[in-house]
């Protein structure tokens, strides 16, 4: 295990974060518990961008007993729950809003379990305002949408009764002859 996480570290240090991930995750074969392997794999696996697959390890360190682990963990965790909120705000909104609400929530745990640490607070209100935002901007489009189809409601109900008032007048010319 001491082996895996030197290895891992060096790695890390070198920006070789895939190869370390692989390191750490040997680890956790031997150490499965190992808050250590658990926190540096999902880190590793965050500055690979890979946020969804972050999200577990770093969720299993936030969950513990030690005020240390659960405040870095939660603070990681919380970054890439926001960046995966970032990047679905325009294909699932609705997504976007449920990752920003759990980065709002691990900030929060960061923020109880290292209550010296500004980075989390930070990072907490950022959030904030991004949600607000989405919420707004979502609550904007479909108040358009709405008024788009009542415009369009209102024009089909002006082109039926022009409709019909010309099949009337054809009725009536023909009438006529």
């Amino acid at each position: 295990v001491a082996h895996s996480t030197r290895e891992g570290n060096r790695l890390y240090v070198q920006g070789k974060y895939e190869e370390a991930a692989s390191k750490y995750g040997d680890g956790l074969v031997d150490a499965p518990g190992s808050p250590l392997l658990q926190f540096n794999l999902g880190t590793a696996l965050y500055k690979q961008g890979k946020y969804e697959e972050a999200i577990a390890p770093l969720s299993k360190v936030a969950a513990s007993t030690d005020p240390a682990w659960t405040a870095r963990a939660s603070y990681n965790l919380g970054n890439a729950l926001c960046r995966l909120a970032s990047s679905a705000e325009e294909t699932d909104p609705q997504g976007a809003i449920g990752h920003y609400e759990q980065a709002l929530a691990a900030y929060k745990r960061a923020m109880g379990a290292a209550t010296q640490d500004p980075d989390p607070k930070y990072n907490h209100e950022l959030v904030s305002r991004k949600l607000e935002e989405l919420k707004k901007r979502l609550e904007e489009e479909k108040k358009k949408q709405e008024e788009e189809q009542q415009e369009r409601e209102k024009q089909e109900q002006q082109d039926q009764a022009q409709q019909d008032q010309q099949e009337q007048q054809e009725q009536q010319e023909q009438q006529q002859q």
